[in-house]
């Protein structure tokens, strides 16, 4: 019955306009415009080591949405792509899949599928060098020998990777999705966000 629409605002720096947008549409009811919206926001923490804090913006972002009543939950994980099982790389082995195969869980949960350790200076001179990379991300990746560490910093190499690679979840199974987060502080962090989601429908 289109109850749920899944959006994407874009980015932790556009939530607050993206809802700003939902919230117009209200604004000639009686009550309170943000009393009609049922929303959940959902926000990569984008971190690149385990201990790393949130960022000044998604500080603010979260303190708006609280103030706004709206429910969020930030991934223990570096992004969506890292809660993907190992089984669902559904195409044939390549050199960037055996590297990350050998990694550890938290690696896995911390590496940038896409892009690598480090994105491209955008005045187009090179990557940082492995040695320059911050600290708590050597330590990290310390027992990565520098063969693999430079395939998993070429990125996992797939052309229109925000659209493409989230195709790979379709065939998911809870006993999988499970497993990659047996791990963490929160090991049922996917179901605690569903109960969230239950708890507005």
């Amino acid at each position: 019955n289109h109850w749920l629409q899944f959006e994407n605002a874009g980015g932790c720096t556009n939530i607050e306009n993206f809802i700003n947008g939902k919230l117009q549409s209200f604004n000639n009811l009686p009550k309170l415009n943000k009393q009609y919206l049922r929303c959940f926001v959902l926000i990569d923490s984008d971190k690149i080591f385990p201990t790393q804090q949130l960022n000044s913006q998604q500080r603010s972002t979260r303190t708006w949405l609280n103030n706004q009543n709206i429910p969020l939950h930030i991934l223990e994980k570096r992004n969506m792509e890292t809660y993907l099982p190992d089984d669902n790389f559904d195409i044939p082995a390549n050199s960037w899949i055996t590297c990350y195969k050998k990694l550890t869980p938290a690696q896995k949960d911390f590496l940038n599928f896409d892009k690598g350790f480090s994105k491209k200076n955008q005045d187009g001179s090179p990557k940082i060098s492995r040695e320059h990379l911050k600290n708590e991300v050597k330590e990290l990746y310390e027992n990565l020998n520098d063969s693999d560490y430079n395939i998993l910093d070429n990125g996992f190499n797939l052309p229109n990777f925000k659209s493409d690679f989230p195709k790979y979840f379709d065939n998911c199974t809870k006993a999988g999705l499970e497993q990659r987060t047996e791990h963490q502080a929160n090991r049922h962090e996917l179901k605690d966000i569903i109960n969230k989601l239950a708890t507005l429908i």
